[in-house]
Formats: C-alpha cells, structure tokens, sequence
C-alpha cells in the first residue's frame, strides 16, 4: 500500500533524473498525531548541513508527520560524480525529482513546504523552475530565508563587522589601560622591567577582535542556546565539504526572477501547466528578531508576494525552533491550520 506511510523513523532512499540517490526519512509525530493533516517537507540550510539538525522540528508543526532530505553530498545521500560541476540547478533538479518521487512511490498528495536559510531560497528556485501538479502545496514557510543568499551572506558579513569593530575598539582600550598601569610601575623607560613583558607575542587587536567577533556574532545572531544543541553542532561539524568548496552553490538569488513571475501577463501565466500560483500561494516569512535574515534580506518576498505574511520571533536568531521552540510552534502551527486546506 503506497499510500501508508514508511516505518517511523526509517531512511529512505529515491533516485533522481540525474542518477543522484538521495536519503529521506518521513518522521511521524511523537505522540502519533493526526492522518488526516497535511505533512510538512523540510529543506535544510547551510548550503551543505545534513537536515538533522531539523529534527527537533518534528514535535512543534502540530501532529504533522515531517519529511527531511538531504541533497546529494550531505549527511546520508550519495555525493555526485562530478562534485565540482554541481551547481544550483543540479540542486533544484534533485528537489523536484524528491517531490515527485514522493507521490508517486509513497502517495503524498499535499504537503506545506518549510526552507530553511539558504534551504528557503532552494525552495523557492523550485516552485519557480519546477513543476509541482504531481502534489499539491498548501502553503509555503520561509524560515530565516528571502529570495537571495546574496544578500544574506552580505548582513552577515555586516553585523560581524560591526561587532567586530566595538570589540577591536574594546580590546584596544584595555591594553591602552594596561601600559598606562604598566608605565607606574618601576623599570627601563617606564614600561615596567623585564618581568612585566609579555611571555608571548600578542595577536593584533584586529585579529583579537576576529576571534572575538566570530563568538558574539554565533551567539546573538545565530542561535543563543549555550552550550549549542548537539543536533545543530553535530551537522556544523558535518558540513558538506563539497558545498564549502563550491562557489556555484553558496550564491543562490531567484529574487529577479520572482519579480519577473509576478509581473507576467495573465495569459502567459496560464500556459504555465501545474506550475504553483504565487499570487494565491500563503507564504509565511519568519525569522529570529535578531537574526542576520535582517528585514532586509526578506522584504524582497512581502512586497512581491501579495499573501505573503511576516513573523518574529523574540529572543531568537538564525535557529529560532532550537532557540525559542515554544514562540515558533505557536506561530507556525497557527499559519498551518488557516492553510490546511489551501
């Protein structure tokens, strides 16, 4: 029976066109939930983490069952043959294969969409590109993620930054304190003897203030939870090492062509056979309040997408179902059940 759902927990596999094997688990919920809901298909982040990290989504999207994959090169799916050549497209290509291969070898006929980070603009590549009559999208949540990891890589590289030059300036300030206290004590010059130098070669404060920067920015901007939840630092440790080194796979913008969608004539648009409708589509564009998604990043999405809606999340960064599960579970739970049925 295609229509039951695979063991609770089993990996899976489904081949693509391009003779990718790509692992998936289709999750049902811990306390048995309800059949009759839409299930929620999740792509991950990174570009490159495994969608373990995800996993802890599976209790807070209300009783649905949950469904994870990872592209190819990731956690437990087959990397490519040509790993160098493999690009966005190959990307997209593999994900529509996915949901295909999810109704027809396990009869899934509807299902919410949920991309994460760079897993978000992934997502909407593919409702662009791809052809989605084989199921039924209900709805569509954007979790820190616009239409361009352009723009979000350059809000990172901003707040770190920033923080960067205030910790610079604060490290500065304390070695200028300490040879002020150095200059009281006695010694040659007034610095101090020989006992008073430093053991070791100091780094800069440019460099001190790097290190530093990199720590604070994880923490506000990233995910808050001290220490970092196994899921999330076991999947940062898993990294794709072939997305790391793929230029052709961390740039990701499908901004202008989401523009160019919404701005078709009607009659063109019609042509377009099972293609998802973005005009109709409920969108939920949610992220932490201090999330390097800045309001930036995802206004592209709310002023090209008329039912698109925006969420905050307080407390939170860039992983806010680790960092303020409760808050994301209400909202997203919420936005699922008026859509339910869409």
């Amino acid at each position: 029976d295609k229509t039951r759902p695979p063991e609770r927990h089993k990996m899976q596999t489904v081949q693509t066109q391009g003779g990718h094997t790509i692992a998936l688990e289709i999750r049902d919920p811990l306390d048995g939930g309800a059949s009759d809901l839409a299930p929620v298909l999740c792509v991950s982040g990174g570009p490159g983490l495994p969608s373990s990290y995800l996993h802890p989504l599976v209790p807070l999207l209300g009783g649905r069952r949950t469904i994870f994959f990872d592209l190819p090169g990731c956690g437990a799916s087959d990397a490519p043959s040509e790993p160098h050549s493999y690009g966005t497209d190959d990307c997209v290509a593999d994900f529509c294969d996915v949901v295909a291969q999810l109704s027809a070898k396990f009869g899934l006929t509807r299902a919410h969409l949920l991309g994460h980070s760079w897993g978000g603009v992934l997502a909407l590549a593919a409702l662009l590109r791809g052809r989605f009559f084989e199921m039924r999208l209900c709805s569509l949540v954007l979790l820190s993620a616009g239409a361009s990891t352009t723009s979000l890589l350059a809000e990172a590289r901003r707040l770190r930054e920033w923080i960067r030059r205030g910790e610079e300036m604060r490290i500065f300030k304390e070695r200028l304190a300490a040879r002020q206290q150095a200059e009281t004590l006695p010694g040659a010059g007034g610095l101090g003897g020989p006992e008073h130098a430093p053991t070791e070669i100091q780094q800069s404060p440019y460099e001190e203030s790097m290190d530093a920067a990199e720590e604070l920015f994880f923490a506000k901007h990233e995910c808050r939870v001290k220490p970092v939840p196994d899921c999330l630092r076991d999947a940062r440790n898993e990294v794709s090492s072939m997305y790391k080194a793929s230029r052709n796979l961390e740039s990701f913008d499908v901004a202008s062509e989401l523009a160019e969608r919404m701005g078709e004539p009607a009659e063109e648009a019609a042509t377009r056979e099972g293609a998802v409708e973005f005009g109709t589509l409920p969108v939920l564009v949610l992220r932490g309040e201090d999330d390097f998604c800045t309001q930036k990043c995802v206004q592209p999405v709310l002023d090209l997408l008329p039912s698109s809606e925006e969420g905050i999340i307080p407390e939170a960064g860039h992983y806010s179902f680790l960092e303020n599960p409760e808050e994301f579970s209400r909202q997203v739970i919420a936005f699922l059940e008026r859509h339910e049925a869409s």
